[in-house]
């Protein structure tokens, strides 16, 4: 082989190193690209999908709010309905202890006494339950609204989180890619002092013994 061929093959050579280091580098770029593209949209989706929870959570104290206006709004309509059942009551058995020509006082006063307790009872019974049902309707809300909440946090942690893992893997691979491309340019200048050495040689600008020629050739 001659040393102008000899050297045009080094030249190719060394060309074909850098163009492998920068197509390396290139691809590394462009899949990094794609990994922080990737975590952005992770991070956005968490953020998206912790404020609808969010938007749950406070969809739920309305309702928490609606929940107990109805049960106090019921429990006014039922007392109100005892008090003039008792108020009726109370009316009926002193008319009917006139009418019947006694006293106000012994067994019927007794009687309207006890009815009248009986209806005391039932009065505070039933805003017993009513309280109850607040105490228990409230207590179930402000659970569901803790949960949302706390799911609106893993959301929003899971899409960072995510984010920072990916753009981790793009920043490695960024750093794979200079590495390929400083290999080629590295591989490229010893591919060139070596054929330099060796055209030198071939055309007798390098002068060297024969045992020096011999391992420039290998």
């Amino acid at each position: 082989m001659s040393a102008g061929a000899m050297f045009a093959m080094t030249a190719v050579s060394a060309v074909t190193d850098i163009m492998a280091g920068s197509a390396a580098k290139k691809q590394a770029d462009i899949n990094a690209m794609l990994y922080e593209q990737q975590g952005a949209f992770y991070e956005q989706r968490g953020d998206l999908n912790a404020r609808l929870y969010e938007q749950q959570a406070g969809f739920i104290d309305i309702l928490k709010g609606l929940e107990s206006e109805r049960i106090d709004i019921g429990m006014g309509i039922d007392l109100t309905q005892q008090l003039r059942a008792k108020s009726k009551l109370a009316s009926t058995l002193m008319a009917s202890t006139a009418g019947a020509g006694l006293e106000y006082s012994g067994s019927p006063v007794a009687v309207m006494l006890d009815n009248l307790t009986q209806a005391g009872i039932d009065e505070e019974i039933t805003k017993y339950n009513y309280t109850m049902d607040k105490i228990t309707s409230e207590y179930a809300r402000e659970q569901e609204k803790i949960q949302a909440l706390a799911e609106a946090g893993e959301a929003r942690m899971g899409g960072r989180l995510a984010n920072i893992n990916l753009r981790g893997q793009a920043a490695t691979l960024r750093y794979k890619g200079k590495i390929a491309r400083a290999t080629g340019y590295s591989s490229a200048l010893s591919t060139m002092l070596k054929g330099g050495y060796q055209y030198g040689v071939r055309t007798g600008k390098i002068k060297v013994s024969s045992g020096a020629d011999e391992a420039g050739r290998l």
